[in-house]
């Protein structure tokens, strides 16, 4: 089974394929978690600019999403791993008051783990970046089976 494509360019590995998944799966999580929470002073912001804040980190994720999945950027996969790294301590923080440990006895509310859903999916995305099969794909690192039969 090749994994070349008509272009003669190596098909992205699984790894690669799963990210955009999971990062699209992120979005799609922080759209609903706006959506069904729109009042909440942790998600929106002050006044009207949480919906512009929220649209703007939504398409920031995407290019950077993009340039990684489909352009191989070196630069972009980084970028995605130091973003993950910088919202996560946000997010753990913002549930912190209400109570994530048994202990208290305190409910977290739903947008709280609506958000740490996303950043377990984000974690799991650049997980996937770093992956033999996806740093030989963003390298540009032939493998056996693009090299056909030269060792035959």
């Amino acid at each position: 089974m090749s994994r070349a494509t008509s272009g003669g360019a190596a098909a992205r590995p699984a790894p690669i394929i799963w990210f955009e998944r999971l990062i699209l799966a992120t979005v799609a999580l922080g759209i609903l978690r706006s959506w069904l929470f729109p009042n909440n002073a942790w998600l929106s912001g002050i006044g009207d600019g949480g919906v512009i804040s929220n649209l703007i980190a939504a398409v920031l994720v995407l290019v950077v999403m993009l340039r990684v999945s489909r352009w191989r950027s070196k630069v972009a996969m980084w970028l995605a791993i130091l973003l993950t790294l910088v919202t996560l301590p946000m997010v753990v923080t913002s549930a912190m008051p209400f109570g994530l440990y048994p202990a208290t006895g305190a409910r977290v509310p739903g947008w709280a783990w609506l958000g740490m859903g996303g950043a377990l999916l984000q974690i799991a995305a650049c997980g996937l970046l770093l992956t033999r099969s996806a740093r030989r794909w963003i390298n540009r690192e032939p493998t056996l089976e693009d090299l056909g039969g030269t060792f035959s």
